[in-house]
C-alpha cells in the first residue's frame, strides 16, 4: 500500500521522475484494453542515468483521449517508464500544488469493486544492471501527493483498502521499500536481508491537501519526513525515525519493477489487489547513495 527517480552519485545510483512545466517531449504508446490487464508499452522510451539528478518532466495534458501512456526523458541512463493497467484504467492529468491545470499525475478514483479501473506508473531496468536496488547502501525516495476522500475502504469485498504511492517489492518479498498512506497515516516500510523496519509519521493526513513526503534509510535507521503548506505558502516538516538495521535489500529478481501509485506483480502487471492510489502524484523520486 504502499516514487524524481536518481541515480549516480559515484555508486551512487540517482534517478528522478518528476511532474513539472518545463521542457521536455512526451511520447505515447498504445492504449490497453478494458476490462483486462494490459501494459501501455514504452518502446524506446528511457530514463537515462548519469551523473545528475535526472528528471522526468511532463509538460502538457496527455493527447486524443487524455490518459498518459508513457512519459519520455532525456538523460544517460537504463530505466523504462510506462504505463501499467487493469480493467480500463488510466493515469490523466491533474493540478500541481500551486493549482495551475495539468502536470501532475491522477490516478484513478476510489472505487472498491473487484474489476474496478486500476492504473499505476512502472519504472524497470533496461539492461541487466539493477539500478533500482539500494544494496546496502544510504537512500531515499519520495513524492508529493494530495489524497481524495474517500481513497480506502476495509469493508467486506474491497480490494481498495489502501493507498500505495512508491514502492518496488511486495510484503513478503526478500526485500521492499515503500511509501503508503493508509487510513491518514503516511508510512515508509523498509525490508532488508537484516530485518525490516517499518515508521509512520504523525502527521494526520488530510485529503484534497498537498504534501511532500520522504524516507530515508540509512545504516541502522529510517526516517520518514512529511511536508505541509500553510495558508501562507510557509512549510513545515515532522520528522520521525525507528532504529534497526536492514542490511541488502537485492530483490529475488532484479525484473522487480518500482511502481508509483499502486501494487504491481514481478512481471510488471497490476496485482489485484492493488491498494490503488486515489489522488494526485508529483516530483516523485528515488536516490541511491
Amino acid at each position: 500500500m504502499f516514487a524524481t527517480l536518481s541515480v549516480a552519485c559515484a555508486r551512487a545510483l540517482c534517478l528522478t521522475l518528476a511532474i513539472a512545466t518545463v521542457g521536455v517531449s512526451l511520447a505515447y504508446g498504445s492504449d490497453a484494453d478494458a476490462g483486462r490487464s494490459g501494459e501501455q508499452t514504452p518502446g524506446t522510451d528511457q530514463i537515462r542515468l548519469g551523473t545528475r539528478q535526472v528528471e522526468l518532466l511532463v509538460t502538457k495534458a496527455p493527447p486524443r483521449n487524455g490518459k498518459y501512456r508513457t512519459f519520455t526523458n532525456t538523460g544517460s541512463g537504463s530505466v523504462r517508464v510506462s504505463v501499467a493497467t487493469l480493467n480500463g484504467g488510466a493515469l490523466t492529468a491533474g493540478n500541481e500544488r500551486d493549482g495551475r491545470p495539468g502536470y501532475s499525475i491522477r490516478t484513478p478514483r476510489f472505487n472498491p469493486s473487484t474489476d474496478a479501473p486500476r492504473a499505476a506508473v512502472k519504472i524497470t531496468n533496461a539492461t541487466a544492471t539493477d539500478v533500482l536496488n539500494p544494496r546496502s547502501a544510504d537512500f531515499k525516495f519520495g513524492a508529493d501527493f494530495v489524497v481524495d476522500d474517500p481513497s480506502w475502504r476495509t469493508a467486506s469485498g474491497s480490494t481498495d483498502n489502501g493507498d500505495n504511492l512508491v514502492q518496488r517489492g511486495l510484503y513478503g518479498d526478500a526485500s521492499q521499500y515503500k511509501l503508503q498512506v493508509d487510513r491518514d497515516v503516511a508510512t515508509c516500510r523498509i525490508k532488508g536481508d537484516l530485518g525490516t523496519v517499518e515508521v509512520s509519521s504523525e502527521v494526520n493526513i488530510q485529503s484534497g491537501r498537498w504534501y511532500r513526503v520522504r524516507c530515508r534509510r540509512l545504516s541502522r535507521s529510517v526516517t520518514i519526513s512529511v511536508t505541509s503548506w500553510r495558508t501562507n505558502g510557509t512549510r513545515h516538516t515532522d520528522t520521525d525515525t525507528r532504529n534497526g538495521r536492514t542490511g541488502d535489500m537485492t530483490p529475488n529478481r532484479p525484473s522487480w519493477p518500482f511502481s508509483v501509485g499502486g501494487k504491481l506483480r514481478a512481471g510488471g502487471k497490476v496485482h489485484p489487489s492493488t491498494d490503488q492510489f486515489n489522488g494526485r502524484i508529483d516530483n516523485v523520486f528515488l536516490k541511491i547513495g
